[in-house]
């Protein structure tokens, strides 16, 4: 079947195939795999990775943004980026692999207790896209890419693991 692309810049090109809703589109555009030409780099330059987004990018003041830590704690916290920023970092290249392509065996299930498990406000030296986290995105080496939450605003310490 032939058709016009709604709301296109190229408003008269026709596809041939099934019928893809404008969202679909969107989505497609919006997310994207790792083309097989970035194995070339020993570090992936930002715009070649691989991008999930399910939701909107959030809209992060960055002035008014924290992070909360509680839960399990002997006293809640509430960082600012630049607490965070100020306190002793580390450079270290990881592997991020989407979930799509299995998890169901994994094993050792991860645990944020873990001295790899890190909190992100960088990626390749730059500070971190809106797409990719900003201002805060939770790493977890050794783990697929659902688990590196973006946007992270709080973290709950629990006494058990978390079977969510």
């Amino acid at each position: 079947m032939k058709r016009k692309v709604p709301d296109s810049p190229a408003a008269a090109t026709l596809i041939d195939g099934p019928d893809f809703t404008p969202s679909e589109l969107q989505l497609a555009v919006r997310n994207h795999s790792m083309p097989i030409e970035a194995l070339r780099y020993d570090i992936t330059p930002i715009g070649l990775h691989y991008l999930l987004t399910h939701f909107d990018i959030p809209d992060v003041d960055p002035a008014e943004w924290a992070l909360a830590i509680g839960g399990r704690v002997k006293r809640p916290l509430r960082l600012d980026l630049e607490e965070i920023k100020s306190r002793p970092s580390i450079t270290l290249a990881v592997t991020l692999e989407c979930a799509g392509n299995g998890r169901a065996r994994l094993a050792p299930r991860p645990e944020a207790s873990r001295d790899e498990v890190l909190l992100a406000y960088a990626i390749n030296g730059q500070p971190l896209p809106p797409q990719h986290g900003f201002p805060l995105r939770l790493i977890v080496p050794g783990w697929y890419g659902m688990a590196h939450v973006k946007w992270l605003r709080g973290i709950t310490v629990v006494a058990n693991g978390f079977g969510g």
